[in-house]
């Protein structure tokens, strides 16, 4: 599209019309296809809409900086973040802890009333609350390691994924680098 003709002025300027917005703002918001449609084209070559693309370039890598050393790093603190409660709140180990000893699903018997003194039922009784405390304790031992695990886990990737999205925008520069001295 030719900026300089008529034609591609009257369908920029419809198009904004559609998006409620003037040509010029357009323009901005989309530097990308300005940029694109002046350089595929060579409509515009004055000096310029040369200071235009190299501002928008300026104001495209301080909008990133900005978003990526600001917005997105707060809110990947705000991820682990909701990671470690969802963690705390989904084992809930001090819970666990708490009711250690007893018994699985409150799971006790006793003697129906009535029945006297039953040596043999009383043996009965105490037999199976001992195995469902057992039971509830492994259960509930198990349940506390897999909360410890994934906090730990969770704790030791945090601060490696923010070392990593610090140094992410170097990383291009890097791997030119390594190209570089690779062909030599």
């Amino acid at each position: 599209m030719n900026w300089e003709k008529p034609e591609a002025r009257i369908e920029l300027a419809t198009y904004a019309l559609r998006v409620r917005c003037s040509a010029t703002e357009l323009l901005r918001q989309t530097p990308a296809l300005f940029i694109y449609h002046n350089l595929r084209n060579c409509a515009i070559s004055s000096t310029a809409s040369i200071l235009y693309i190299s501002m928008t370039a300026i104001q495209l890598i301080s909008t990133y900086t900005t978003w990526h050393f600001g917005i997105a790093l707060w809110e990947l603190y705000e991820f682990w973040k909701n990671l470690i409660w969802f963690g705390y709140h989904f084992f809930s180990i001090p819970l666990l802890l708490k009711t250690l000893v007893r018994p699985i699903y409150r799971i006790h018997e006793s003697a129906p009333a009535g029945t006297g003194l039953n040596v043999e039922l009383f043996f009965e009784n105490v037999a199976i609350n001992i195995i469902a405390r057992i039971v509830g304790f492994f259960l509930r031992i198990f349940l506390i390691l897999c909360g410890a695990l994934y906090q730990f886990i969770i704790l030791i990737i945090g601060p490696i994924l923010f070392l990593t999205w610090l140094l992410l925008p170097v990383l291009p520069l890097v791997l030119l680098i390594i190209g570089i001295q690779m062909m030599v």
